[in-house]
């Protein structure tokens, strides 16, 4: 069963880094794929919070810093602009935050 919202330790923000969370259901896994992979760590770009749940916008774990500082969902829309092509937003109750050490 999937958990309903991430424990306050475990606080998804912008610059960390997440993957989904191992307890999720196959369809869950199934919609997000192939953009997120499973076991595949991410940098979060950019957190929406909203009533409903929040959404955390995902890039590569090694986008560049300025790249990863420039983001904003908007960008995304941009076909021209190809630092962002590999961006997808994803709610955060299917996260999990890891450490690259």
């Amino acid at each position: 069963m999937e958990e309903p919202r991430n424990s306050p330790r475990e606080r998804i923000a912008e610059g960390t880094f997440v993957r989904l969370r191992d307890n999720l259901r196959e369809s869950t896994i199934e919609a997000l794929t192939p953009q997120v992979l499973p076991d595949v760590p991410y940098r979060v770009l950019h957190v929406e919070r909203h009533p409903e749940g929040d959404v955390a916008w995902l890039g590569p774990r090694d986008m560049s810093p300025q790249n990863a500082a420039a983001f904003n969902p908007s960008l995304t829309l941009d076909p021209s602009d190809d630092r962002f092509q590999n961006v997808y937003a994803v709610p955060v109750v299917h996260l999990q935050r890891v450490s690259l050490d």
